[in-house]
């Protein structure tokens, strides 16, 4: 797996939680050399996860989202461990010659 399939992976898990809990809503950002990401609209959205790259500050976002939803220790764990998975069967592209 790639790291854009992780990415793809998720980006599909940011859109299943918003359009289950904050009404389809969400944003991200990249500022910089920070991306970041908040559930609800910009006006509403109580915080945003932020990281170096769009995977890190995903993963503080759905973790929050979780975290707030007071989502059930069993369903933490399987999101987390289907991230873990998608984790590690990320590879690297060698980088071009110039």
């Amino acid at each position: 797996m790639s790291a854009l399939d992780l990415n793809i992976g998720l980006m599909v898990l940011l859109e299943d939680l918003a359009k289950e809990h904050y009404d389809g809503h969400f944003t991200i950002m990249k500022l910089g050399p920070v991306w970041r990401i908040g559930f609800g609209t910009l006006l509403d959205s109580d915080g945003w996860a932020d990281g170096k790259t769009f995977a890190e500050a995903a993963k503080k976002a759905i973790a929050g989202a979780l975290i707030e939803q007071r989502m059930s220790a069993a369903l933490v764990k399987e999101v987390a461990e289907t991230i873990d998975s998608l984790n590690s069967t990320v590879h690297v592209f060698p980088r071009r010659r110039k």
